[in-house]
């Protein structure tokens, strides 16, 4: 995936993107009907991060076109 169509996916899917100066890690997420957010990926690389998130809402069915 290239960065451009890794900046689409998240604009496209709404996901939102948070440093966790805890963690040291990206954390990305969608907030839920309830107001929860709910984490997709944590990666202290970026990239990677979005590239586990892409993966894990293929898993769950939840790509959202």
């Amino acid at each position: 995936m290239t960065d451009t169509e890794r900046l689409d996916f998240l604009e496209k899917q709404k996901i939102e993107t948070r440093w966790s100066e805890i963690h040291e890690q990206w954390v990305l997420g969608t907030y839920e009907g309830n107001g929860g957010f709910f984490h997709w990926a944590r990666n202290p690389d970026l990239r990677t991060a979005i590239d586990e998130t892409a993966r894990e809402m293929r898993g769950f069915g939840n790509d959202r076109n």
